[in-house]
């Protein structure tokens, strides 16, 4: 018998700040606004309040860690002020990439919480 081993949405992340593929990255950043990417943290209460994955994550921690232009994108996409467009997303990966130990440690911290 086959068993899948479910991994939460912070160990996917430390997994793929693991990895530092940019491309993969920029993937989780963009599917952010897909609704077949969505999980839902606790009990739905039928808004999108409630919906969190990977993308969110990154974009907090970007919102926390970064200090030029990317942090002011991360926290107008995360706020839902806009959504993130292409440009916009593979600069906030290259953010992740260029920064990746720094990245890592906060993750960690992250998932202390």
């Amino acid at each position: 018998m086959n068993t899948q081993e479910f991994k939460s949405d912070n160990q996917l992340t430390i997994e793929l700040l693991e990895k530092n593929d940019v491309k993969e990255i920029k993937n989780n950043l963009t599917s952010i606004y897909s609704k077949s990417d969505y999980k839902i943290k606790g009990s739905h209460s039928g808004t999108l309040t409630d919906i969190h994955n990977i993308g969110d994550t990154l974009l907090e921690l970007v919102e926390s860690n970064a200090n030029d232009f990317t942090k002011d994108i991360a926290e107008k996409c995360h706020k839902n002020e806009w959504n993130l467009s292409e440009k916009q997303a593979w600069c906030v990966a290259y953010q992740i990439h260029n920064n990746i130990e720094s990245y890592k440690i906060a993750m960690k911290e992250y998932n202390e919480k």
